[in-house]
């Protein structure tokens, strides 16, 4: 038996366009627990084949809408084509992006490209939350490690990244807090008597770090 996965992509008054993302053979009358449905490689093969067809077909579609000028409405030469590198959870994407030159309407010359314009993050956000969630519980290896298991990765994550991503997604979460205040609770000191004891004491994990020698601290450290 074969089995075909196809994506339709339709849009607009344009035809539908059909494209086969993946196909795996199973044995004509056969049953066993090998065979049955989709391994986690071909999941994973299919996630990210399917992701970049999808990708592509956004991106071309997005380029050839900005491709008009917004004055004039007349097309801007194209400069050049180039790639951009975005990371998801099924997988990096080498994006194509188009380049076009400024429409001679306008006074200011150089050129534009859309795709770097709508895509400034080159990180998908459920992929950092993935990776801050898992960095939190276990060391940044493992959390790598794991990931590479269950998502289409292609080993391009590692606990440098992982620990890079976690510390931006930190680095957001702080500047979402605003400045620090030295006391958030209002009023006096008996009304602060009357509220809720507060809960439990909050464990934090440390991934690494380095204890040196109070004898040789240059050389010693673990």
């Amino acid at each position: 038996m074969r089995f075909a996965i196809k994506l339709v992509i339709g849009g607009g008054d344009a035809a539908d366009e059909t494209q086969e993302i993946i196909s795996f053979d199973r044995t004509d009358g056969a049953l066993s627990i090998d065979e049955l449905g989709l391994t986690l490689e071909e999941a994973k093969s299919a996630l990210a084949a399917l992701q970049i067809a999808i990708t592509d077909a956004q991106v071309i579609e997005h380029s050839r809408h900005q491709r008009p000028c917004r004055d004039c409405c007349r097309p801007r030469w194209l400069k050049d084509n180039r790639t951009i590198t975005v990371r998801t959870c099924f997988g990096k994407l080498a994006l194509p992006s188009p380049r076009y030159r400024r429409c001679r309407c306008q006074a200011m010359p150089g050129f534009v490209a859309p795709v770097v314009t709508a895509l400034p993050e080159r990180v998908t956000p459920d992929l950092l939350a993935l990776e801050a969630r898992w960095a939190s519980l276990a060391a940044y290896g493992v959390t790598a490690a794991l990931l590479a298991d269950v998502l289409p990765l292609d080993g391009t994550v590692n606990a440098s990244t992982i620990r890079n991503d976690a510390m931006r997604v930190a680095e957001r979460l702080e500047a979402e807090l605003g400045p620090e205040q030295a006391m958030f609770a209002s009023g006096c000191q008996a009304e602060w008597n009357k509220m809720p004891i507060p809960g439990p004491h909050v464990t934090i994990g440390i991934d690494g770090g380095y204890v040196r020698s109070w004898t040789d601290r240059p050389t010693n450290s673990r």
